[in-house]
């Protein structure tokens, strides 16, 4: 997995007529899990629901129509450890963590995921006074990564790890490197050097 730090983008250079980003509200998650084309759309209305009770903030892409094109979700705490790989990030005041995005396939390739993050961005540095944005990459994602380095992306920190009968080995790289132990599923894994105490 790679940490990288996304720069504040200037909405103006990502523009793309008809489409519109906003805040999103337990109204937009059926639109959202809806768009995502998830096989049990309740069971996604549920977890979107439960990420804005847990303080997440989504946002969604709407296209001319009002219809919902995309989203993203960002926390300004830590991530939600919904995935497996249990890499744990606690956000700093001044930092945000992107953690979901989407967009619908006819969108891809419109410049639509600049204008989302462009404006979250904005949204975040006026309402939580967050200026620091960071994505987790997976580095097979090559898609996600060109996609990432488009936008003048940095990475921040490396983890890789190896899980062997339901014990994790972690190594972390940043400006220094670090490894440990950890059962699989844990709460508190292996803390970024990166986002935490920065």
């Amino acid at each position: 997995m790679q940490l990288l730090q996304i720069p504040q983008l200037h909405p103006r250079e990502y523009h793309q007529e008809g489409y519109s980003v906003h805040r999103a509200s337990k109204d937009h998650t059926l639109a959202m899990a809806t768009c995502r084309a998830m096989r049990d759309v309740e069971q996604g209305v549920q977890l979107f629901n439960k990420r804005l009770d847990q303080g997440a903030i989504g946002y969604i892409v709407q296209d001319r129509t009002n219809q919902v094109v995309g989203y993203a979700w960002v926390s300004c705490t830590e991530n939600l450890l919904e995935d497996d790989d249990r890499y744990r990030l606690l956000c700093n005041p001044q930092q945000a963590y992107i953690f979901d995005t989407y967009l619908h396939p006819d969108t891809r390739g419109k410049n639509i995921y600049g204008l989302l993050i462009s404006l979250l961005g904005d949204d975040l540095l006026a309402k939580e006074k967050r200026e620091q944005l960071f994505v987790l990459v997976d580095q097979s994602n090559l898609r996600s990564l060109r996609a990432h380095k488009k936008l003048g992306a940095q990475l921040k920190e490396t983890c890789c790890y190896v899980a062997v009968s339901g014990i994790c080995h972690y190594t972390l790289t940043s400006s220094e490197q670090r490894t440990c132990f950890r059962r699989f599923h844990t709460n508190k894994p292996c803390i970024s050097l990166y986002l935490n105490g920065h």
